[in-house]
This record gives structure tokens, C-alpha cells and sequence, in this order.
């Protein structure tokens, strides 16, 4: 019924801009963390993870319909998520690298770094249609960046470095949300974009 599918938007709607606002608060909050003790490189990279999550929020949601119109949306729509994707791994990689530097390696997390910024680039240059041929490399490394995380996580807890535990028992919400996020990018179920939301309930 139209009355429900609308109900249904308006509710994702809803939970998308709380979900914005707080990740636009939490960014600012540990940027102003990093900017009084710049030592604290985690503060930027998580601030940095709040900032590409909002981005991707952003171009799911209907906020773009009401800046653009045309066919510009769509592309628009499609570079912006997948620049936040690029975006997010970058800064994810590094923040982990951060807090436990002996278990995730130097040399990983700059080749995860490489791979994000040049992946980004044919994003910028070409059309959406056409990185959108793309998503099953983007679904790739966002299984094989899960799964180096995991693998150092496991390390961290091991070697009883702290706070890994904590990080372990909640990033099984993480993991399935990231799953969610690939089906439905890949249009095989009909929920909404969870990791967002998952970074902000982990928080």
C-alpha cells in the first residue's frame, strides 16, 4: 500500500538524519581532540570514518534529489558513495593501524592506503553507469579489509593489548552490517545501509 511505503521512507528517513547529525558530531568532537593533542593520529582517522559514513548517508538518502535534478543525480549519487566507500577503508585501515601498530603492519595499511586513493580517481573521472560495473571489486576488498582487520584484532587480543577485547564483542555488528551494506548495494534485499548506523550503536 502507498501509505505504508511511504511510512517506510519517512522512517528510514528519519533514522538516516539522526544517523547524519550524530556522525557530524562525533567527527567534530575528535577533530577538536586531534587539533589539542595532534599525537593522537586515531582522533583524525575515526573523525575521518565518522566523515565518510556521513557521506555515504548523504548520497542514499534524498538529500541530493533536493540539491540536484536531471540526470546529474544519479551520477552524482554514485560518486559519492563509492568515494565515501574509498574513503572509509582508507581511514578505517589507518585508525586500526594507530591504536595497535605492531599487529595490523606498517606496509598493509599503506598498500590498503594506495589501493583507496587510486581507486578513487577513475570515481572522479568516469561516469557512474560505468563504476557502477565496478561493485564487485568495491564488495571485494571490503570483504578482504574485514577480514585483515579480524585477523589483527585477534592478534591484539592474544598479545592482551587493550581494549581488543571490547572491539572483538561488538564488531560481529560491524561485520553484518557491512554485509547487509553489499546485498543491498547489489539491490538482492530490500532493507537500508546499516554500517552508519552500526559505527554510531558500536560508539
Amino acid at each position: 500500500p502507498k501509505d505504508d511505503l511511504e511510512y517506510q521512507i519517512w522512517i528510514r528517513n528519519f533514522l538516516y538524519s539522526i544517523a547524519i547529525g550524530t556522525l557530524f558530531i562525533m567527527m567534530c568532537f575528535y577533530l577538536l581532540i586531534w587539533r589539542g593533542r595532534r599525537v593522537m593520529q586515531e582522533s583524525f582517522y575515526f573523525a575521518g570514518i565518522c566523515f565518510s559514513l556521513m557521506a555515504v548517508l548523504l548520497g542514499t538518502n534524498l538529500f541530493i534529489d533536493k540539491l540536484f535534478t536531471g540526470s546529474d543525480v544519479f551520477q552524482i549519487k554514485v560518486k559519492v558513495i563509492l568515494l565515501s566507500f574509498c574513503l572509509a577503508w582508507f581511514f578505517l585501515v589507518n585508525f586500526f593501524h594507530e591504536l595497535y601498530p605492531v599487529e595490523f603492519s606498517g606496509k598493509v595499511t599503506k598498500l590498503f592506503s594506495a589501493v583507496a586513493i587510486i581507486t578513487s580517481c577513475p570515481v572522479v573521472i568516469l561516469k557512474g553507469h560505468i563504476t557502477m560495473r565496478a561493485l564487485f571489486f568495491f564488495d571485494t576488498m571490503a570483504v578482504v579489509v574485514l577480514l585483515w582487520l579480524i585477523s589483527g584484532l585477534i592478534l591484539a587480543i592474544i598479545k592482551g593489548r587493550k581494549g581488543a577485547i571490547t572491539i572483538a564483542l561488538v564488531f560481529p555488528l560491524l561485520l553484518g552490517a557491512v554485509i547487509n551494506d553489499i546485498l543491498y548495494s547489489r539491490a538482492l534485499i530490500e532493507t537500508m545501509f546499516l554500517a552508519p548506523i552500526a559505527i554510531i550503536l558500536l560508539i
